[in-house]
């Protein structure tokens, strides 16, 4: 059984409600929602530290 939370399987999951990503200095950016008001979450592959996604 393939892990859903891993990366490379966000296609299994819903849509995240808050992305982010850890920088190498351990500080945190976080990618959506976005500070700009983008509505749509970003590109689900891309570089993300950690997703949270609702629970079914």
């Amino acid at each position: 059984m393939e892990c859903p939370f891993c990366a490379g399987e966000e296609h299994t999951t819903p849509p995240p409600t808050w992305v982010a990503k850890i920088n190498p200095d351990d500080s945190f950016q976080v990618l959506y929602p976005s500070s700009d008001g983008a509505t749509a979450p970003p590109d689900t592959t891309s570089d993300w530290s950690v997703r949270v996604v609702p629970n079914k």
